[in-house]
């Protein structure tokens, strides 16, 4: 489960970056690129964490306990951290100014 949601985490904080990095370059200052990076990041970013969380989700309805247990923790491990990512990015970006 932990590498489940570590990958997960890392491949969003790096889309994340990316379009932070893209909205500094596009408009050629960091004002508002915190917000613009969000926008754009947010619909993809949520779509790749909502059909991870449901894959993992899958094996929820399974008869073996270990098995439904990492389901349903991988589904909300991966949903904690696109939390976590997308507050730490808001957060941690804004009060640098």
């Amino acid at each position: 489960m932990p590498s489940v949601v570590y990958v997960a985490t890392i491949s969003g904080a790096i889309h994340l970056s990316n379009y932070y990095r893209d909205s500094i370059t596009e408009h050629g200052t960091t004002d508002g690129a915190p917000e613009r990076s969000i926008a754009h990041a947010a619909l993809p970013c949520c779509l790749a964490t909502g059909t991870t969380a449901v894959a993992c989700c899958r094996s929820a309805i399974s008869e073996l306990v270990p098995i439904r247990l990492f389901g349903l923790y991988s589904a909300v491990g991966v949903r904690v951290s696109a939390c976590c990512y997308f507050l730490v990015h808001a957060v941690g970006l804004n009060s640098g100014r």
